[in-house]
């Protein structure tokens, strides 16, 4: 397609009534999915494992999202790299170490504060000196309770 420099005004206009003409009344917003509810408790290395059969995981297969409740923060989330959250998240008497890749962008430390926190992650092993441990790379956090930090801040 060519479109004469002398025309992009007239083809902005017209793409853009088009695009609000089809665009009306859907949800345009990233979706999220969950696929179970789970407590920090039943994140092992076992069952770690067991997901890896269902692999392997990339962008047609991608691997299970959970969602943990009411979680709290073992300690203030700290900023590591250049943009990332790294934080403990506490359920009870279980902690498990977490990371937003590229959350600082979108939410600070203080934002999260000292309260509950809902957490949407994948469970994955981290290897760092010869030590394993699991990991939640999460995809969404929030004060327990809607919104989400992440949908209050621009991207």
């Amino acid at each position: 397609m060519e479109i004469r420099k002398d025309r992009i005004p007239e083809f902005r206009e017209a793409f853009a009534a088009e695009t609000r003409r089809n665009l009306v009344g859907k949800e345009l917003r990233p979706t999220l999915h969950v696929e179970l509810d789970v407590q920090l408790a039943e994140m092992s290395h076992d069952f770690y494992r067991y997901l890896q059969y269902m692999g392997p995981h990339g962008m047609g297969n991608p691997g299970p999202s959970f969602l943990a409740r009411a979680v709290s923060l073992s300690g203030p989330a700290k900023i590591v790299g250049t943009d990332h959250l790294k934080m403990r998240l506490r359920q009870g008497a279980v902690e498990l170490e977490a990371i937003g890749f590229h959350f600082a962008r979108r939410v600070s430390p203080q934002a999260l504060g000292t309260g509950l926190v809902d957490v949407v992650f994948q469970l994955h092993e981290n290897e760092f000196r010869g030590v394993t441990q699991l990991q939640a790379r999460l995809k969404d956090i929030r004060r327990a309770g809607p919104p989400s930090l992440l949908d209050s801040c621009d991207s």
